[in-house]
């Protein structure tokens, strides 16, 4: 009797275990399933950008072609799902991992990975160390502000699967890595000998002394970039002719087809009478703040007579500083900042310059899991140029 017995144990056993595999809602004990659901991801108007109040939120928007899920052990070392964020994950329906995720483990989010072949370097790696420590070339970010690549992978940004719960909701904050600088306007005003500048041409914008590559926990990495070392050691043309690559396209950017009372130069307008800005991606960094060489052509100008003053060839502006409210000097870049200049308010722009700035060359002087992802916005300020 006890045989048998035994054998109707093992019997009933067994049918649970082909219960178990049969089942494809069963889980392994301490296993849950996941839900990634994305929300606040919206594409502004880029025509607005330049206008706007820095108070307005800025969205910014999730390339689902090059952004992934790191689910991590409980330890938050060893990756073990890496999964392609798809469109579920930014329509507000949650996107459900199909593979089950184990309570305690970690859930990480890098988006808008700059390119392709970076894309599969990051779905290879498989500790979350080796993605910290990933960098990518700044100068592979998209000049789009709307994509920056964005993680919450710093500090205490983890999120851990907790389970137990009928529906588990976890909420990921992914944030921009890197910083902005811009440049919506640049006004002319009379310097204080009465020489005043009634027409330009902006040819050329130049970047320098910052860093070239970026961590995933938006940190600098590489040397800094010195653009005024190069140009120091060789005349400014042939300097600034190899740092081409440094140089934005300016555009239609044109006093003469700008406002003329006061004279502002902006970029030509988007076909619905907003002006375009000019834009460049940063590193953030507490070690060194860029620099900016804007050249200017074509000028035309008088002194306080009304006599016409001889400006033939190229004059530079260097900007060495930027602060707040004319007074603050800015000394780090910080990530997720957008550092604007040129705002125009009341029909000024917040660039100003006159004769007495140019120089004849640049530097003179079974549970269902949702993760919640929401987008941190830029932090935009106007901020005031300081020329060397």
């Amino acid at each position: 009797m006890k045989r048998l017995l035994m054998i109707a144990s093992v019997a009933t056993m067994a049918l649970g275990i082909a219960s178990c595999e049969n089942d494809p809602n069963a889980l392994p004990k301490g296993m849950t399933r996941l839900t990634v659901k994305m929300t606040g991801v919206k594409t502004p108007d880029i025509a607005s950008r330049a206008v706007q109040d820095g108070a307005q939120q800025i969205d910014l928007t999730v390339d689902t072609s090059s952004s992934v899920i790191y689910v991590t052990d409980a330890a938050g070392s060893n990756i073990v799902q890496v999964v392609d964020v798809t469109a579920a994950a930014t329509n507000g329906s949650g996107q459900e991992l199909l593979t089950p995720v184990a309570v305690g483990a970690k859930v990480y989010v890098v988006a808008n990975i700059p390119t392709p072949q970076e894309v599969t370097t990051f779905k290879a790696l498989t500790t979350l160390e080796a993605v910290k420590t990933a960098t990518s070339a700044i100068s592979n970010v998209p000049n789009d502000f709307r994509i920056p690549p964005m993680a919450n992978i710093a500090g205490d940004a983890d999120k851990t699967v907790q389970g137990g719960a009928a529906t588990e909701e976890i909420a990921i904050t992914i944030e921009p890595l890197v910083a902005r600088l811009e440049l919506i306007s640049m006004q002319a005003i009379a310097d204080g000998a009465g020489n005043v500048i009634t027409d330009f041409d902006v040819t050329g914008i130049w970047v320098g002394n910052y860093y070239p590559s970026f961590t995933y926990t938006g940190t600098a990495s590489g040397t800094a970039a010195s653009l005024e070392a190069d140009i120091e050691a060789d005349d400014a043309d042939t300097a600034l002719g190899a740092w081409a690559s440094y140089m934005k396209d300016t555009g239609s950017w044109s006093a003469a087809g700008g406002d003329t009372d006061p004279l502002i130069a902006k970029l030509a307008n988007d076909g619905n009478g907003d002006p375009q800005v000019w834009g460049y991606n940063l590193v953030p960094n507490t070690n060194a703040m860029p620099t900016m060489i804007i050249r200017l052509e074509n000028i035309v100008a008088e002194n306080s007579s009304g006599t016409a003053l001889t400006v033939s060839g190229a004059r530079y502006l260097t900007v060495a500083a930027l602060t707040t409210n004319g007074t603050t000097e800015i000394t780090s870049i910080v990530r997720g900042d957008v550092y604007t200049m040129g705002k125009i308010t009341d029909d000024e722009s917040s660039f100003k310059f006159s004769f007495a700035n140019l120089g004849l060359t640049p530097y003179e002087e079974a549970v269902k899991l949702t993760v919640d992802v929401t987008v941190e916005q830029w932090s935009i300020n106007d901020y005031t140029p300081k020329f060397q």
